[in-house]
């Protein structure tokens, strides 16, 4: 086996940076554990309310009226379980609704990945990233529903053209449609204060 050369060793460092990885700052396998379980339960409470909220919309307004209800609330429904467990708490995605939702650099080197592994065939998990001793964040997958498609589906097939109007109203650079059941969404990422 061939030793590694400078540049390739250069290359690697620019892409931790680059990253945002601090390829000196570890976690304990105890704070990463704590971490994980901490996410787990923010991400399982905010998505048990929001789509609690949506759901309840959706009875009372049906579909087109839920958009303009979600559009409104969703960043104050995520705040305010966000804010008892004293972190940021976002969904984001490389095919965002809201521009508000757009991945990050970093966000959006981790969904690639996570799409290169699901095209192989393997399973996603939620991970702790530590870029250092004062970020670190929690990322779980988002996974398409059947409910998601009737907002997020096929124009003229899940999602009628009546709330596609509504949705193109409301949001008019919107990339979240043509998703699948089980297609990767997006991710839940809690950053830790």
């Amino acid at each position: 086996m061939k030793p590694l050369k400078i540049s390739s060793l250069v290359l690697i460092l620019i892409l931790l940076i680059s990253c945002g990885g601090d390829p000196g700052y570890k976690l304990s396998k105890q704070e990463k554990e704590d971490y994980l379980r901490k996410g787990q339960n923010i991400t399982a409470r905010s998505f048990e309310i929001l789509s609690g909220e949506l759901k309840a919309a959706i009875q009372r307004e049906g579909f087109e009226g839920a958009i303009p209800y979600c559009h409104l609330k969703a960043v104050l429904i995520i705040d305010s379980v966000a804010d008892p467990y004293q972190v940021e708490v976002n969904r984001v995605s490389i095919r965002n609704r809201n521009p508000e939702n757009a991945a990050s650099k970093k966000e959006k080197a981790i969904l690639e990945n996570w799409e290169m592994l699901l095209a192989k065939g393997e399973v996603i998990k939620p991970e702790v990233k530590a870029f250092s001793e004062k970020e670190v964040y929690y990322y779980s997958p988002i996974f398409m529903k059947p409910l998601c498609l009737t907002c997020h589906g096929t124009p003229g097939k899940e999602l009628t053209d009546s709330t596609f109007t509504i949705i193109s109203r409301f949001y008019p650079e919107d990339l979240a449609t043509g998703y699948k059941e089980n297609d990767l969404r997006g991710m839940w990422a809690v950053r830790f204060r």
